[in-house]
């Protein structure tokens, strides 16, 4: 799930939610929701977490949010 993948990848980096909200311009509500799996990210926000998050990979989070 890709949503514990980023969550994942956000710990390792000791970020908040507030932090990575801060850098790619989402609240820190709809990053949790990504996170828990309940909703998936715009194209816009996919680029700006893997840009963020290199681990994370594009092709799955656009997998996530086709599915």
């Amino acid at each position: 799930m890709i949503g514990m993948k980023l969550a994942e990848a956000r710990r390792k980096a000791k970020m908040t939610l507030q932090d990575v909200s801060n850098i790619v311009g989402a609240s820190p509500g709809h990053l949790s929701e990504i996170e828990r799996g309940i909703k998936g990210p715009s194209l816009e926000l996919a680029v700006k977490i893997t840009q963020l998050f290199p681990t994370v990979q594009l092709a799955t989070l656009i997998r996530s949010v086709a599915a």
